[in-house]
């Protein structure tokens, strides 16, 4: 580390603090070896270092935030989550919104191509409002299952209680069954081919 001039993100962060990232079971013992390196240089785009609570893994990761003059935020663009349109309550919910639509604006003065054009912002917003239920939905089951983890992994590094370590294991396990369920959503949404045409890469989404 003197050599290459390097210095613990966290520890730079939090001089006084005492924290640790990994417990072994087998010694019933916390310790610290998991870091997050950077070089002196980059010290002044360090913004923020945390120790994050152990959910899944025996392990607490390391996080860092960094600061960079070459970031340049992205423009949002919505796009279907075709896992909505396995769920039957959703697909209710979107045919009771369709038929209102249609039932209330297919008349004899509307033109019928101004109506179907109209429908699909019906059909996205309507989407976009289930999606956002189901994702507050899911996010708060998260949040309550971090702060759970956290309150419970603070207990047991005071006490070290088999039976707070029970029930901490426990909440990890449900958590990691989350985690794998958002995972496997991610995967089949980014499942992309690539098919180059003319010495261009074209992504599609399947």
């Amino acid at each position: 580390m003197e050599a290459l001039r390097l210095v613990d993100c966290w520890r730079t962060l939090h001089p006084m603090v005492k924290d640790y990232t990994y417990y072994s079971a087998l010694h019933n013992r916390y310790s610290r070896i998991d870091y997050i390196l950077i070089a002196q240089e980059g010290l002044s785009h360090l913004r923020g270092a945390e120790i994050e609570t152990a959910t899944w893994s025996d392990h607490g990761s390391v996080g860092i935030e960094l600061e960079s003059p070459l970031y340049r935020p992205r423009t949002w663009t919505w796009r279907l989550n075709e896992a909505l349109l396995l769920d039957p309550g959703t697909k209710d919910q979107i045919r009771q919104a369709l038929e209102q639509y249609f039932g209330e604006n297919d008349t004899p003065e509307a033109s019928p191509i101004s109506v179907w054009e109209a429908h699909k912002s019906v059909l996205r917003g309507t989407l976009i409002r289930i999606a956002s239920q189901k994702r507050k939905a899911f996010m708060q089951e998260m949040v309550d299952l971090y702060r759970s983890i956290s309150t419970l992994e603070r207990q047991h590094k005071r006490s070290q209680l088999n039976a707070v370590y029970g029930e901490l294991m426990e909440h990890r396990r449900r958590l990691k069954d989350l985690i794998l369920k958002r995972h496997l959503r991610s995967v089949q949404r980014a499942f992309i081919t690539c098919t180059p045409t003319k010495g261009v890469n074209i992504w599609r989404d399947y």
